[in-house]
């Protein structure tokens, strides 16, 4: 009963018709990103633009803060500046 448990335990991971790998390619911070991920078979899934748009956004933030490239960065407004105070970040 084990035996046939752990043989039929990955097919019912990898029998669902409608789930896939998407992967989103771009450029960003002066390189290239690729993130692939595995959406599930549901009708709750996320639409895959979504899921790309989301991205974009959180690697556009992310920039925004941490470039030395972007005069009004967080990270070059820190590096800018001449105080001893506290620094408050995002």
């Amino acid at each position: 009963m084990r035996l046939l448990l752990a043989l039929m335990l990955p097919a019912l991971f990898t029998c669902s018709p409608s789930a896939g790998l998407h992967t989103y390619t771009g450029r960003t911070m002066g390189t290239t990103f690729s993130v692939k991920i595995v959406l599930p078979a549901q009708p709750a899934s996320p639409d895959p633009t979504q899921v790309n748009s989301a991205i974009d956004s959180l690697l556009l933030q992310v920039n925004q803060q941490m470039s030395t490239y972007i005069p009004d960065s967080e990270l070059s407004r820190f590096n800018a500046s001449s105080s001893t105070d506290w620094f408050a970040v995002s």
